[in-house]
């Protein structure tokens, strides 16, 4: 989930470095001392940011990309490397998302 926080940070990145996931081009880069929440520890924030291919930018950021963030308290793998390990757990979290929703909604159609 996004939040004010976040958001204000994610405007102020710069560096940001092109890497490729299976065929999906995308860059990224991160925040190393993101406490959310109003917090007392500190976390690791990795995003990555695909071009939006309608070209409609984002509410928050207003440029022309979808984002997505990853938390994590991991400093050695770096930010493709990150992305590249969470990457298949998103995917399974769909599933399972897409799987309860069928079994509370029995007239869903898979």
């Amino acid at each position: 989930m996004r939040c004010a926080a976040m958001d204000e940070r994610m405007g102020e990145l710069s560096g940001w470095e092109k890497i490729r996931l299976g065929t999906q081009q995308m860059e990224v880069a991160d925040i190393a001392d993101f406490m959310p929440f109003g917090g007392k520890k500190k976390y690791r924030l990795v995003i990555s940011r695909i071009r939006s291919l309608n070209k409609q930018a984002d509410l928050f950021t207003g440029e022309a990309y979808s984002y997505r963030a990853i938390i994590t308290n991991d400093l050695e793998m770096g930010n493709g490397e990150i992305v590249s390990f969470y990457n298949p757990r998103g995917e399974s979290e769909k599933v399972f998302d897409t799987k309860k929703n069928a079994f509370l909604n029995p007239n869903l159609t898979l």
